[in-house]
């Protein structure tokens, strides 16, 4: 038997054998998870979805039994494995390595399984109030004020903006407002910032025009028509309050459904938290410095 197997005819029949062995294996490998593309009802469902969200965006219609309709579906059935393949390669050559998209993407889908596990109960009529009450100016309406105003601009006129804004101002003092606006009008300065007829302000708006104070003092203010010269950065200003709109809150009636979306995205920002802390626990955050 050992003289037999050293016979270079039976080496010659074993390297056949195992090459032709190998190459069988090789050509055939074993199908596994990894290189598996199953293509089932969901799959279907969803392809489907995306075909009809093509053929609406594109305005056509296609009856789903033509053979242009399955020409189509196969076309994006096509589609699905070609992502699906070059995602699975992507991977394996860790091409979402400090991809931040793909990382937004994958926390934004931790967030979203970390809320349907919470599986939180309808809120209560008694939650929504409570809620409507404790954040009532999310449901508010800010006071508003419009304005009618001449300005004088310092980088053109340097120190006599000053001057002639108040010239002006005396000059107008007994005119009805036709006249007034009138005659202040024709002794101001154009400017696109500084408009003569500004509408629907807010104090955030007001703020940056006129700066801190006298944005308050304006913006307070309780009556309508002419308050004394306001100065700022940029120049002085003649202004006229044409409107005052006072702020206020809207009824929890006419605002349930926005009222319920809040406290729904409140109640899910907790499950989140609540689902996050316990993962950070296993981790060591390390900052170095640069």
């Amino acid at each position: 038997m050992a003289t037999f197997l050293k016979e270079p005819f039976v080496h010659f029949l074993l390297i056949g054998g195992t090459v032709f062995l190998l190459n069988v294996l090789l050509a055939n490998p074993e199908p596994s998870p990894e290189t598996e593309i199953i293509i089932n009802s969901d799959t279907n469902a969803l392809v489907k979805a995306r075909l009809q969200r093509k053929l609406y965006d594109s305005g056509r219609f296609l009856n789903e039994g033509s053979a242009e309709y399955q020409k189509a579906l196969q076309t994006e059935l096509d589609i699905y494995v070609r992502d699906e393949i070059m995602y699975r390669e992507g991977i394996a050559r860790a091409l979402d390595h400090n991809d931040t998209a793909i990382k937004s993407r994958i926390a934004s889908k931790m967030m979203t399984l970390a809320v349907e596990q919470a599986s939180p109960t309808p809120p209560t009529e008694d939650e929504i109030l409570n809620f409507y009450q404790q954040n009532i100016a999310l449901f508010s309406w800010p006071r508003q004020i419009d304005i009618w105003q001449v300005f004088f601009d310092r980088e053109k006129r340097g120190a006599a903006s000053q001057t002639g804004c108040k010239n002006t101002w005396k000059a107008i003092q007994g005119l009805d407002d036709e006249k007034a606006m009138e005659k202040a009008a024709a002794l101001g300065d154009h400017s696109a910032t500084y408009r003569q007829d500004m509408r629907y302000l807010e104090l955030t708006q007001l703020i940056p025009l006129f700066g801190e104070s006298a944005a308050e003092k304006l913006f307070r203010a309780n009556t309508s028509g002419w308050i004394n010269p306001v100065n700022s950065a940029a120049g002085c200003h003649l202004i006229k309050i044409l409107k005052i709109r006072d702020g206020g809150s809207y009824p929890l009636g006419e605002v349930k459904r926005e009222v319920e979306i809040k406290l729904e995205e409140k109640r899910n920002q907790r499950a989140i938290e609540a689902f996050y802390q316990p993962l950070k626990q296993k981790y060591t955050i390390i900052k170095k410095s640069i």
